[in-house]
Formats: C-alpha cells, sequence, structure tokens
C-alpha cells in the first residue's frame, strides 16, 4: 500500500520558507500547500473526476487568510462536489475568486520588488553616477566607475539602502586597502556620496550617515627622495638615462633644486645655476663644459 502523508501541523505551515524553486508539503486526501519563491503560501486540493480523470490541483484559498483547518474543510467540499459531477461549475467561480486574489498578491509582490530594487546600492549608486557625469570630467567618471564596479557594486549591490549600516561596507573598504590603498579611500568617498544621495532622495534620514573616517589605516604620503645625493654621481647617473632608448628629441627635464637636467639628441647634461658664481655643467657629450 502507498504510504499516506503525515499531517501538517499550523507550526509546519507558518514556519514553511520559499526556496529557488516552487514546491509543496502534503497534507494528505489530496490537500496540499504549495509555496512560491517568492513566499506565495496556496492552499491546492487534488481530486478525481466521475470519469476517472485527475484535472489540475485546483487553488481553494491562500495561508493565512485560510487556516489550515479551513482549507482540509474546503478540500473535503471539493472531492465531494467533483465526485456528484459538480466541479465544473463549482470550482470555475473558486478559481476565478482565487485567481483574483492572486493576480492582486502578484501585483503587491512586483511593486514590492520594484520598491526594493530601487532602493538597492546598485541602482541608488547608478542614479548618483549619473548625476555626477554631468559635472565631472572624463577621468573622474572612470575612476569612480571602476571603483564601483569592480568592488563596490559586486559586493554590495543588493543591499538595500535604507537600512544600509557602516558594519556592511567595512569589510569591503578594509580589503581594498589590502590591494589598492588609493582606490580604497576614494571607495570611502564615494560611498560617503552615495549614501548623501540616498539622503537626497528620502530613502535615509538626515542622520542616517555612514562612520567611515576610522575604517581605514592613517595615510602619509612621505617625502620622494631625489634622484642622488651626490652630485659627484651625476654623470653616472645621466650616462645611464642616455643608454635608454630615445626618440631622439629633449625628452626628459627634471628640475632638481636649482639644477635643471637636460636630455636631447647626442648629449645630455645638468645644469646648476648659481646664485654668486658660473653655472656648473656636467655632460657626457664633447665641447659642453662651463657655462
Amino acid at each position: 500500500m502507498p504510504r499516506l502523508a503525515a499531517s501538517l501541523t499550523e507550526l509546519q505551515v507558518r514556519k514553511a520558507r520559499p526556496r529557488d524553486k516552487p514546491y509543496f508539503l502534503s497534507d494528505g486526501n489530496g490537500l496540499v500547500l504549495w509555496i512560491s519563491p517568492a513566499g506565495l503560501k496556496a492552499w491546492r486540493v487534488r481530486y478525481r473526476l466521475p470519469d476517472g480523470s485527475r484535472p489540475a490541483p485546483a487553488t481553494v484559498g491562500h495561508y493565512p487568510e485560510m487556516s489550515l483547518t479551513e482549507a482540509r474543510v474546503k478540500a473535503v467540499e471539493v472531492q465531494r462536489d467533483a465526485k456528484h459531477g459538480k466541479t465544473t461549475a463549482g470550482l470555475r467561480k473558486a478559481r476565478q475568486e482565487i485567481d483574483a486574489a492572486t493576480d492582486s498578491r502578484l501585483v503587491a509582490e512586483t511593486e514590492l520588488r520594484a520598491e526594493i530594487e530601487h532602493a538597492s546600492f546598485r541602482f541608488v549608486s547608478g542614479r548618483w553616477m549619473a548625476e555626477k557625469r554631468l559635472t565631472w570630467a572624463t577621468e573622474t567618471y572612470r575612476k569612480a566607475r571602476l571603483v564601483l564596479d569592480s568592488y563596490l557594486v559586486p559586493e554590495l549591490g543588493s543591499l538595500d539602502m535604507r537600512r544600509l549600516e557602516t558594519k556592511d561596507v567595512r569589510p569591503v573598504l578594509v580589503g581594498m586597502v589590502q590591494e589598492t590603498p588609493q582606490l580604497a579611500r576614494k571607495a570611502r568617498q564615494y560611498l560617503g556620496s552615495i549614501v548623501d544621495h540616498a539622503i537626497n532622495e528620502g530613502l535615509r534620514s538626515d542622520e542616517s550617515r555612514l562612520r567611515l573616517d576610522r575604517i581605514l589605516p592613517a595615510y602619509r604620503s612621505g617625502h620622494m627622495p631625489a634622484v642622488t645625493d651626490n652630485d659627484g654621481r651625476l654623470g653616472e647617473v645621466m650616462r645611464a638615462i642616455h643608454a635608454h632608448p630615445s626618440d631622439g628629441s629633449v625628452d626628459v627635464l627634471v628640475r632638481r633644486r636649482e639644477g635643471v637636467f637636460i636630455r636631447g639628441d647626442g648629449y645630455s647634461a645638468v645644469v646648476f645655476r648659481s646664485r654668486g658664481g658660473p653655472d656648473r655643467v656636467f655632460s657626457n657629450s664633447v665641447g659642453v663644459g662651463l657655462a
């Protein structure tokens, strides 16, 4: 004999969660609870017509509007009507009522999904970028696009800007600072501006800015060292640069303190402008000496 399905409990029905695909829970005697990926729960009844055929299950109500007990009573009525040939008339009216309720629910679910999508980080940041593009230089826009597409949107895109908190963005910024500190600081700047945009759109309250100031470590730009601190090695530096492939025109001009370094076609020279005495010239070319 086929194994009978265990009856459902009200707790099982209430706690049934949506999955990636629709599924159903059986209560026995032809009654099942159908659950959609969107979380819609519908009572469906399997029945048999007088000729022995089994049409598609009839939807007789939705949970929680129709309780488990009420659904069991309705299932018995549908099966009784089907047995006496009243299925067509009885179920047509029930289906029309259920279809109307289903349509209303689907509209409500669609509107809810659109509202969530509108408030998501992906769409809010997209509107922020569209607004900034009107005033930003091309390179500024390109850098912001890179940070959003490569780092922020993949990690935060589905989050609701109405509920976004500092703890949500901190792991992203901390991860970025290990890989690219400069872009991490740009990302922090962009995040603050995107949150301000959400506030201006009415998605967040005025006092709901994120605390981003202390997420990243302190940054020191440091001092860029000179090419050499020993003037006696300038000729060596100059010859090394001269040996580098060139297009034959003056292509390097580097100011170092009072000096000017020049490289050109066939010669290289460093000229130091003296405040009190003659200019000093270091060169690897014949005929170039003190000016």
